[in-house]
């Protein structure tokens, strides 16, 4: 599972729990024009592998929330 998280001044992606990556001077917004699984910002780079389920929250998950949502997914695709 691949997970994405952005606020004022961090932004962090993890793979299965683990953080690949942690930036500490993010500045957060959104596009106008949304795309999925192209790189930022001229979508350059593609995707190349399969995404089975998309799920968007209002807010930075905790631990516990990223836990629940994980279960949710592993037991959703059985």
């Amino acid at each position: 599972m691949y997970g994405v998280s952005s606020k004022a001044n961090e932004w962090v992606s993890r793979q299965n729990g683990r953080v690949l990556q942690r930036v500490t001077s993010n500045t957060v917004g959104f596009r106008g024009n949304p795309v999925l699984g192209r790189s930022y910002p001229n979508g350059g780079l593609n995707y190349t592998g399969d995404i089975a389920e998309v799920i968007v929250y209002d807010h930075v998950l905790t631990d516990g929330e990223r836990q629940a949502s994980g279960k949710y997914v592993s037991t959703s695709m059985l």
